[in-house]
């Protein structure tokens, strides 16, 4: 679904809203390695 088309159904999601930073590459990543990521529900 385009952008133009989720305005003329009357739905926007999140992932329409952007922008976006993208890696050039996976290694550019950085984060823990390891533990547990809580949510909050209303992304869940």
């Amino acid at each position: 679904m385009s952008r133009h088309n989720a305005r003329v159904s009357g739905r926007l999601r999140y992932a329409d809203t952007g922008p976006y930073v993208m890696p050039d590459s996976l290694g550019e990543l950085v984060g823990p390695a390891t533990g547990v990521v809580e949510l909050p529900t209303h992304l869940a």
